[in-house]
């Protein structure tokens, strides 16, 4: 009684827990010069780059099931794998492809394309946590959880190093003995059996990489054992030599096979967070063997990146909306005609400069008009001369049009104020609508997680794991 009461519950005190960091945040950043300039830094970054993606896309087709079948031409062993890697380069070029056409102007006219920017920009951003460089330094608003996302990294590249042990070890003893191609899968899990306790949870990157010669020679053990036990003969000198070898090369980042497992982990990993509804989705080939472990780091990713988007999340949407009027600005200005030279102001609106002269109109004409404007210009200059050398001249007149510029700053003054004041209601009340929208959902899938408990049904769920 006593779960179900914490569970019954617990929207609305993650809710208050919310509420309390932000606020504690903001308390922070009243004490501090600027206590946000390296998560501006790595928001804007994406910013800029999301922008250039959508500037570089082609255009999309009008419907959505004309995709470019990226994945048909793919050849995997595995058809649940090879889907699933389709359906995240299809959802990311669908992304992409869909706001194509789309400028800062167009983004900031639709509140939902502006969500959608953001929450796009977001994802990026936080996939880029998952390969952060150790001698930088994380943003302010990741500071707090610092050691649960380098913990996640670091697992995540070990995870990704055991995949490639095992790919390259599989292919050298199925090429030495291509009768052990029948219990592939046993060799698979039984070389995981023997290689994970060598592997701590808790190592660094660097520590991963200085244990993978002990990989190597337990890799080499194992595989000898598994050789002798089915009554083959065992590896050649030869082929155990190659086999240290290929995976000596696999502490190389760039290595052809680390760098393919990396990609289609962190591609795995992009399309569960952009996809919030996803259920039971498989995982890559590479990794089906270590679900357990990829599901323990995917459930610690979601639950860190809903959490800091909860707290965090108006500013980042603050920052994104600001480089967007930051670019927007320029353009609306390079976007006005330029009126022609020598142009009467009185006559309404003049041609543009180097327009060509309508049809049928003689050379005598369009002379004599251009004359007439000329004539009107300079008869206009002098007047402004002459308004100025009185404004000069009278003291008075000086201080009224003193008074009249000063009006006209305030009231200018006065219409920006306004107009900030509405976009920060505007923002709170996304915020709130946004807050509103996560507790419904999280209540939905804590009654979701109770009835598959219930009725007793196994698979994995990503958006839903609780594995602290």
């Amino acid at each position: 009684m006593a779960n179900y009461t914490i569970q019954l519950i617990r929207p609305t005190i993650v809710k208050h827990i919310v509420e309390y960091e932000r606020g504690k945040f903001k308390e922070f950043l009243t004490t501090q010069k600027d206590g946000l300039e390296l998560t501006r830094n790595w928001v804007l970054k994406h910013v800029d780059k999301m922008l250039l993606e959508i500037k570089s896309s082609p255009v999309a087709p009008p419907t959505s099931s004309s995709a470019p079948p990226t994945s048909s031409s793919a050849t995997s062993t595995s058809s649940s794998a090879t889907s699933t890697s389709s359906s995240a380069t299809s959802t990311s070029s669908s992304v992409t492809s869909t706001s194509s056409s789309a400028t800062p102007t167009s983004i900031l006219a639709d509140p939902l394309a502006l969500r959608n920017f953001c929450n796009n920009v977001l994802n990026s951003a936080y996939m880029e946590l998952l390969e952060w460089p150790q001698d930088e330094l994380l943003p302010e608003t990741v500071c707090v959880d610092r050691e649960r996302v380098l913990e996640l990294r670091d697992r995540l590249h070990q995870v990704c190093l055991l995949s490639a042990v095992l790919l390259v070890s599989l292919n050298t003893a199925t090429h030495a003995h291509p009768s052990l191609a029948a219990s592939h899968d046993a060799l698979r899990a039984e070389l995981k059996r023997d290689l994970c306790p060598i592997l701590d949870p808790a190592y660094t990157r660097e520590e991963t990489l200085a244990a993978l010669p002990n990989l190597t020679e337990q890799v080499v053990a194992s595989l000898q054992k598994h050789v002798e036990r089915s009554g083959k003969p065992p590896l050649e000198g030869a082929v155990t030599n190659a086999l240290r070898h290929q995976l000596t090369e696999l502490q190389d980042p760039q290595h052809r096979v680390s760098a393919l497992v990396s990609a289609r982990c962190i591609a795995f990993f992009k399309q569960i967070l952009c996809n919030s509804n996803a259920r039971n989705v498989a995982v890559p080939a590479p990794f089906v063997v270590l679900q357990e472990e990829v599901a323990r780091i995917c459930g610690g990713f979601l639950r860190f990146t809903q959490h800091n988007r909860a707290v965090f999340g108006e500013f980042y949407f603050d920052m994104a909306e600001h480089r967007l009027k930051t670019l927007q600005t320029p353009a609306l200005g390079g976007g006005q005609p330029t009126p022609a030279a020598g142009a009467s102001p009185a006559a309404g609106a003049s041609p543009a400069a180097g327009a060509s002269p309508a049809a049928g109109a003689s050379p005598a004409a369009v002379k004599a008009g251009t004359s007439d404007a000329s004539s009107a210009a300079a008869a206009e200059e002098k007047n402004r001369e002459g308004k100025t050398r009185k404004c000069d001249s009278d003291p008075a007149e000086h201080e009224k049009k003193e008074k009249e510029n000063v009006k006209e700053e305030e009231k200018i003054e006065q219409e920006n104020s306004e107009q900030e004041e509405k976009i920060k209601q505007e923002n709170s009340e996304q915020e709130e609508k946004r807050e509103q929208e996560n507790s419904e959902q999280e209540e939905k899938r804590e009654h979701e997680e109770n009835k598959a408990e219930h009725k007793g049904k196994g698979g994995v769920r990503w958006d839903s794991l609780d594995l602290d």
